[in-house]
């Protein structure tokens, strides 16, 4: 989903992000500003008379240049302050942030030198007679070019020492990332690629038509080709060279993260962006305007700048967002929709002149619960089970309906109002609901030993709601409305304050025969005249939001205990100052779900499903989607040579990158199979993990052996296998890894073939798989039988050192 930051009367520019936090400069009053969002607000950075561009982030610290009326100096935000790098009388641009460290390019004496900043002091790298351009720093590492016209050549820094890179004549504009560099060469005809990562320079490229623009990843190399007179995207894995962009235009500005590629097409003077996945090639934007100018950094965050009609602003684009399903299509109003339990969905519907209950199954058949002249509205349900109030033509009355039953059973039938009922979400038998006695609301309770009255006062009780046999409701104290909470045996008053606190909602997590139950509550609360979320655990109170508008009507999605700590997800509506859009948290942020410019209002969930109604321009209209986890392997390495039956090292780091991953989780790593694992497929080596937090990463290692010299595909997956839907099953394997084991003599590794390795052989020799003395290491040909063929295997060997089979 495309997410419009930005929304002005001035251009905003050169968007960069990195972690989820955006940077841009933007013209405000005259003269351009730096700003941030950090995924919930925008904070403007500087504000003074003078113009401040091209900033660059990293880690939600960020560099500029900034013009204090003299010269361009270097300006750095700490996450709290701003602190003036350098001062002095010449120009200092182009600066470039990896953590801590910011390099830049500083016209001293008439000639541009780089300059490094290590958070204490300023080192200045270059000295010398010729321009030193372009820098770029990654883990400490610093690259430029630096040369006369004709002569220039790629430069690299590190703790102290500089190397050339490069040869040739014309080597320009470096790009770094984690050790490997790229950068374009002119050949005398046109430019190629060259990528280094240690030892020699390497070309990637040699052709007749331009290859320019590179940039590099930990995975990838991409850059911009030529093809029949148009730009094309190009990217090298470290195997070959493809081809990822296909469009009518020119494809511009590539910028890649990991395994992850972005650009600009360009056709007839408009700006598209597309994102390539490392499979597929995705189409983000499609208007009327332009959009450029792309930065691409985790794999949920890629910003850009686009043209709205007027001015230049800033957008976000979320890869994973979940897919949103219109359920109801007519021209009557559907409100108020619940999930009902793994497979159904219920609402409220007007098809004529009144209120009517209505449900949806999986298979999208949709039936009609009610069907009277009176309205029957305020549903609630779970677990097969809806309750909800029905006029009776006297007083409003309390219903239930049994889906697997298929029947309708009234609860109450009195002379008085009983409304707002909420079913139990984890029973069904039981709801609460609130009463009128003739002087005030009270609230009442239902479970399978009957009804009980849980209030009997003067004030008013009302809106509650129930979940595991326990109850929360608001009550007015005499001075402003609370929070209460019935855990079974008695009350207790969760909030005591001076403000209001409205709209509760509960739900328990953990086991009560384990001794794990704990409880979540989660209400609104007005502060200063806004709506703001809270929720209270363990006995202490927590506040969500804190933004200038409302954010009302909380609903939990889910509620765990897992080695003692409370995990849940929950959703409400806020108000973003145009309309109403659907927001949730797991206590450790804020994820917007929805970005359009129509009310979506009333949340609900079941499960990891979550449902609201939105207006369509035309009605209201009930949409819905899936809140779930993704894991995946982030990153995979192994050795990749070594000699048989040598344990081979392997790192595998997995993460979940979106919501808490309630089961089991499968890592599997296969030695050698020629295709990508199928799911369930067990590995040679196979692990169960329990349980991934949101944004939660853990590294595992192992060790691989083989028992035969040759070339192997070894391949990692990981999985939830049937137990629970992730939000993108698509990377879940990595691979293939290819490991090379060598033909091997050294039987004592110690780096010689020698009479000691001869007598090793010796005492195995005549033997097989079933004796003592059986070495499968002597056991050259792999026939579980160490005899002459293997002694001819073994004697070329012997009296060599140092030979690259046992390096």
């Amino acid at each position: 989903t495309v997410k419009k930051l930005t929304d002005n009367e001035y251009d905003d520019d050169h968007p960069t992000t990195d972690n989820g936090y955006i940077s841009w400069e933007g013209q405000k009053n005259g003269n351009w500003e730096i700003f941030l969002w950090d995924g919930d607000k925008i904070t403007q950075l500087t504000n003074n008379d003078y113009d401040d561009r091209y900033p660059k982030i990293s880690r939600k610290k960020i560099v500029w240049e900034g013009n204090d009326d003299t010269d361009w100096e270097i300006f750095f935000w700490d996450g709290r302050k701003i602190i003036k790098i350098t001062e002095n009388d010449y120009d200092d641009n182009k600066p470039q942030i990896d953590g801590n460290y910011i390099v830049w390019q500083g016209k001293i004496d008439g000639g541009w030198e780089i300059f490094l900043w290590d958070s204490n002091d300023i080192v200045r790298l270059t000295n010398n007679n010729y321009d030193d351009l372009s820098p770029r720093i990654s883990q400490g590492q610093v690259v430029w070019y630096g040369g006369n016209s004709g002569n220039r050549q790629i430069y690299l820094w590190d703790s102290g020492t500089i190397k050339i890179l490069s040869h040739g004549s014309e080597n320009l504009n470096p790009e770094i990332c984690k050790g490997r560099v790229v950068w374009r060469y002119y050949d005398g005809n046109d430019y190629e690629i060259y990528y280094w990562e240690g030892g020699s320079s390497q070309q990637l490229t040699n052709n007749d038509t331009d290859d320019i623009s590179p940039k590099v990843s930990e995975s990838l190399v991409v850059w911009i080709k030529q093809v029949n007179s148009k730009k094309k995207i190009a990217v090298w894995d470290g195997k070959s060279i493809n081809q990822i962009s296909y469009c009518v235009g020119d494809d511009l500005s590539p910028q890649v993260w990991e395994k992850q590629v972005t650009w600009t097409t360009s056709n007839l003077g408009m700006g598209k962006i597309y994102y390539w996945d490392s499979e597929n090639v995705y189409k983000i934007t499609d208007n009327l305007f332009d959009d450029g100018i792309t930065s691409i950094q985790g794999w949920d965050n890629i910003c850009w700048q686009g043209y709205d009609g007027h001015d230049w602003e800033i957008f976000q684009y979320n890869v994973y967002d979940n897919k949103i399903e219109q359920i109801t299509n007519n021209d009557y109003d559907d409100k108020n929709p619940i999930l009902v339990d793994w497979d159904s969905v219920a609402w409220e519907g007007y098809p004529g002149n009144d209120c009517e209950i209505f449900l949806r199954t999986n298979d999208g058949t949709t039936k009609q619960i009610t069907e009277n002249s009176t309205d029957d509205i305020n549903l609630s349900g779970h677990y097969g089970t809806l309750v909800w109030e029905h006029y009776d033509g006297h007083d409003w009355e309390i219903l239930m309906y049994d889906k697997y039953e298929d029947s309708i059973e009234q609860i109450t039938n009195n002379d008085y109002d009983d409304k707002n009922p909420k079913a139990d979400a984890m029973s069904s038998d039981s709801f609460t609901w609130q009463s009128f006695d003739g002087h005030d609301w009270e609230i009442f309770y239902k479970d399978y030993n009957g009804i009980q009255q849980l209030t009997d006062n003067d004030s008013d009780d009302k809106n509650p709601h129930c979940d595991n046999y326990k109850v929360v409701w608001e009550g007015f104290d005499g001075s402003d409305s609370e929070i209460y909470y019935w855990d079974g045996i008695s009350i207790i008053k969760i909030t005591n304050n001076t403000y209001e606190d409205q709209s509760p909602v509960i739900r328990v997590g953990g086991d009560p025969y384990l001794g794990t139950e704990q409880t979540l509550i989660v209400w609104q609360g007005e502060i200063n005249g806004v709506w703001q979320i809270f929720y209270w655990k363990n006995g202490s109170i927590y506040q969500v939001t804190s933004g200038p508008y409302d954010n009302i009507k909380p609903r939990i999605v889910s509620c765990d205990v897992y080695e003692g700590r409370l995990n849940f997800k929950i959703v409400w509506q806020g108000y973003d100052g145009h309309d109403w859009e659907i927001f949730s948290s797991d206590g450790n942020g804020i994820k917007q779900i929805t970005y359009n410019n129509y009310d979506d209002i009333n949340p609900t969930s079941f499960g990891n499903g979550t449902i609201w109604e939105r207006y369509d321009g035309n009605d209201w209209e009930i949409c819905g989607n899936s809140i779930l986890a993704d894991v995946k392997i982030h990153s995979f390495l192994i050795e990749n040579h070594g000699r048989r039956w040598d344990p081979l090292k392997f790192k595998i780091v997995v993460r979940n990158s979106s919501w808490y991953c309630d089961n089991d989780i499968y890592l599997d790593v296969y030695k050698n199979i020629p295709f990508p694992p199928k799911y369930f497929q067990i590995g040679d080596i196979s692990r169960s993990l329990r349980r991934l937090y949101p944004g939660e990463g853990r590294a595992y290692t192992g060790y691989l052996t083989f028992d035969m010299d040759g070339t192997y595909n070894v391949w990692a997956q990981i999985d939830t296998d049937n137990e629970e839907t992730e939000e993108n099953e698509s990377n879940n394997i990595a691979g293939p890894l290819q490991v090379t084991i060598d033909p091997d003599a050294d039987l004592d590794r110690d780096g010689d073939v020698d009479g000691v390795d001869l007598a090793i052989f010796a005492k195995s020799f005549g033997s097989n798989k079933n004796d003592q003395n059986y070495d499968p290491l002597c056991d050259f040909v792999y026939d579980w039988n160490i005899n002459g063929v293997d002694l001819k295997a073994f004697a070329p060997f012997l009296g060599k050192t140092n030979c690259p089979w046992f390096m």
